[in-house]
């Protein structure tokens, strides 16, 4: 499958320093705007985004925490986890499809609600013990760089 997804130009030589892998997040330095210009404004393509790249490093976090527990007692959790887990890309894209700061400012403050939502579900799933601490802990950090990379984003853009 990963020589497939190359073939198509969608493996980790089209994404540059992302490798894509459920299995994968690189947690450096938070770099959100490096694909930016010094104007946010000028952002049109979401995918070179850092934050977004992130984001979808979560996603499959968060997706990979829920693998392999009883459907049953985590059906709840992993439906509402996931479903907020998706929610902070897809709000970082729309947002940078806006092109007014002030609209780009609300979606990104609109991708702050759910990863605040999955840093709550995942610390109680963590408290009922329904999921190895190193992967809940490893969300928490993620989650937590996720929401300074989106606020670093907010801070830069002008709204005066």
């Amino acid at each position: 499958m990963v020589a497939k997804v190359a073939a198509t130009g969608f493996g980790p030589q089209a994404a540059g320093s992302l490798v894509h892998s459920r299995k994968s997040l690189a947690l450096g330095p938070i770099d959100c705007l490096s694909h930016l210009s010094r104007n946010p404004n000028t952002m049109k393509d979401f995918k070179k985004l850092d934050m977004w790249k992130h984001a979808m490093d979560l996603v499959d976090l968060v997706y990979d925490l829920y693998d392999g527990l009883p459907w049953q007692d985590v059906m709840e959790y992993k439906g509402q986890s996931q479903r907020a887990a998706i929610s902070i890309p897809s709000n970082i894209a729309e947002g940078s499809s806006r092109r007014s700061e002030k609209d780009k400012h609300r979606f990104m403050e609109i991708a702050l609600g759910p990863a605040f939502e999955l840093e709550t579900q995942t610390l109680s799933a963590m408290r009922m013990k329904w999921c190895r601490m190193e992967q809940a802990e490893r969300i928490i950090v993620a989650v937590d760089r996720q929401q300074k990379m989106i606020m670093g984003f907010m801070d830069k853009l002008n709204l005066s």
